[in-house]
Order: C-alpha cells, then structure tokens, then sequence
C-alpha cells in the first residue's frame, strides 16, 4: 500500500522552489539535440571541400584528376555513381574527423554535457529515471548528499568545499559508492504497478480548461506514483525490490542482458552514462548517414552542392526541433510532505506545457497547458524530484521521473 500523507504536510510543501525542476527539465530539454558533431560546421567543411578545394572534379567520367580545370580544359560529364561516393566519403569523412575530436579531446579537456548534467540534478537534489521501453530504461541518482539544494551560495559553496575534502558521503545509490547512472531492468508486477497508478494520468483529458474533480484526480495520481517512485528506490517493497550489479564482460561487449529480472528488478551500474541513448547523442552514426543521403539525393537531381547543403540545413533543423517537441514543462501545485525514511520529502505537482526543442524555458508568453501531438508529459517534483513523461513512437521515446 501506498502511504497516505500527513494532513499538515501541505504547508510544509508551500515553500518548495519549483525552478529546481524546471532548471533540470530544461536542461534536459537541450540535451535532447546535444550532437558530437556540429551540424552547421558539418555542412560548412563538406561544401568548402566539394566547391572550393574541387574535390566535385574527381567525378568526371574522364579519370581526371584536375582538381582546378581551366576554362578551357574538356569537361567529361559527370558520373552519377562517382558523384554519390565523392560527396559521401567526404561528408562522413568530415563527420569522423568531428566525433574524434569532440569526444577525443572537447569532451576531455573543454566540456562533457553528459556527465555535466549528471552533476547538475546532484546539485540539484534531482534523480531522474527513463524508459526506452516497458520495462527497460535508465536511472540517474541526484539525490543530494547534503538533504537539501534551495540554499545560499555560501552554503552551495560549503556543501561542495565538503565533498571535495571527502567530509560527507558519496554521491551513489548505495553506500561508499561513486556510481549515479545505472541501466534499468523491471519485473512485470513493478511495471504492471506502475501503470495501475498512471492510468488515471493517461486517461484524463488536456486542453486549457480541466474541471477541478479532475485537477484533484491528477493530483492524487501524481502523489501516489511519486511515493510508489520514492518508496521502491528505498527497498520498501519486499514484492517489488531491486538489486544493484555489475554486467558481466560479455553482457557488456555485445551489451545484451542474459538473465531476466525474475522476482527483483535489477540497477546495473552504469559508468558511461548509456543513457544518452534516448538522445541524438549516441545517434550520430544513424545521423550523419541519413543527412548523408538527403545530401547525395538533393545533389544527384540538381547537380547543385550549394542547393543540398541548403536542404540538408532545413532538414537537420526540422529533424531537431521534431526530436525534442515531446518533453514538457508545467506549471505548479504544492503537494503534501509525507514523511519518509526520517527526513520530510517534499512534493509538488506540475500540469502540462510544451517547450520547443534547444529553446530555453523562460518565455513570459507561455500558456497554461499546451496539448502535445506526440504524447503527454507530466512532471512531479520534491526534495528528490521525479518526472515523467510518456511520448510516441519516433527515433526517442523517453518516460522519464526527475
């Protein structure tokens, strides 16, 4: 059974900042797009080398190797089939090049957005957990060493002066562990569970205008898979517990499960953040190839590089602003404080709105709620905050709890 909350929880919740959670879905909102290789760039250097270097010459039927012909030199006709290959060697060439150096050095020396905001929601007192699939996704612990993240910046600076001296705990799942990305397997009773408590959630119409007995049916929907969500990260579930675990070597070379969760679910750690597969991320090969052929397939009809990069520029911004369109932020509800593990927990309620991908939050023209073509997000929020969000079939289909 599900704990019922405190009647005097509600104002205790009253004062819980809720920019936490739009700070982390925001950012989240960003990362969808996040790429190894920068496309403009992408386009910029393939079209450099095709035009102004002439690599395009190489296609000649003629075998000429003249990379700048004079006006007066024989032009053989163009091979369909040489063109295709010489635009393509350069544009994953270029591509190549790119990802070395991205994740080579960029990501070494500069930057890593990954694993940056795996520490963001740490900072933030923010645990967000995804699922590519039924029962198969991904969790990211940012539960907070320090209980709490609405504090001064001394105090911010102190808590971080502290982890850096090793005077408190670490930032893990379990204890004397570092570890805060695992991969996620479910049992079907923890899934099955799960989709009891959503189904109000699903069912319940959108639009601007929702009648209250349905704001107050949402809202215990919401509480309800908040404490389910926060209870079962605590083992309180002897029916539905989890175990945490390594993969084997071989599970991790062809990154296959062999065993199946059985009567526990199971948290595999996860040191390389694999949850950047439900972004671009760790899309870029399927990426380039597609912009690739939408390269090559605009410049085989028009003989015309310049008119492809044009194309391929519009489709790499539609294809970018498509992927991200299913993650919403909301507006918010303060919740009750059930008291839990010792520590009060903190929630609130958040109701729909869309924001458009690799666009920052704060707009002042945001309405109340936005209907969503590919699916419904919904965001719960607390001192470990939680949130979903359930999209349709497309290249990403992440339900996350932040």
């Amino acid at each position: 059974p599900i704990p019922s909350p405190a009647p005097g929880d509600q104002r205790a919740a009253a004062s819980v900042s809720a920019w936490r959670t739009f700070l982390i879905a925001n950012e989240w909102n960003e990362l969808q797009t996040h790429r190894k290789v920068n496309p403009a760039l992408q386009l910029l250097a393939t079209l450099l080398l095709l035009e102004v270097v002439g690599l395009k010459n190489l296609a000649s039927r003629d075998l000429n190797v003249n990379l700048h012909p004079g006006s007066s030199t024989y032009l053989a006709p163009w091979s369909p089939v040489l063109r295709f290959g010489i635009a393509t060697s350069v544009w994953l060439a270029v591509g190549i090049v790119q990802v070395v150096i991205s994740v080579g050095l960029y990501e070494r020396f500069v930057e890593d957005k990954i694993q940056q905001f795996t520490d963001l929601c740490s900072l933030s007192n923010v645990s967000v957990f995804i699922l590519m699939h039924r029962c198969y996704g991904f969790y990211i612990h940012g539960r907070s060493v320090h209980g709490h993240a609405d504090v001064s910046m001394d105090t911010m600076h102190s808590y971080l002066q502290k982890e850096e001296e090793n005077l408190c705990p670490l930032r893990g799942l379990e204890a004397n562990s570092n570890i805060q990305t695992f991969e996620v397997l479910l049992t079907d009773r923890t899934r099955a569970f799960y989709d009891r408590i959503n189904l109000p959630l699903v069912e319940a119409p959108g639009g601007r205008r929702v009648r209250s007995s349905l704001h107050d049916q949402r809202l215990r929907s919401y509480h309800a898979l908040n404490r389910f969500l926060a209870s079962f990260l605590e083992h309180r579930y002897k029916d539905m517990d989890y175990v945490v675990k390594d993969k084997f070597l071989l599970e991790r070379i062809l990154d296959v499960e062999f065993q199946e969760p059985g009567d526990v679910s199971v948290l595999y750690n996860d040191e390389s953040a694999l949850f950047g597969r439900v972004l671009f991320y760790n899309h870029e090969l399927t990426l380039l190839v597609f912009e690739a052929l939408v390269f090559c397939a605009v410049d085989l009809g028009a003989q015309d590089f310049v008119l492809a990069t044009v194309v391929a520029f519009v489709v790499q911004k539609v294809n970018g602003v498509g992927a991200a369109s299913c993650l919403c932020l909301s507006q918010t509800w303060t919740g009750p404080t059930p008291e839990s593990a010792g520590t009060h927990r903190r929630r609130e309620f958040v109701q729909p709105l869309q924001i458009q991908a690799g666009k920052r939050l704060w707009k002042d023209s945001v309405p109340c709620s936005w209907r969503l073509s590919c699916g419904v997000a919904r965001i719960l929020c607390s001192q470990e905050t939680f949130v979903q969000t359930d999209c349709g079939r497309g290249l990403l289909n992440p339900a996350g709890f932040l």
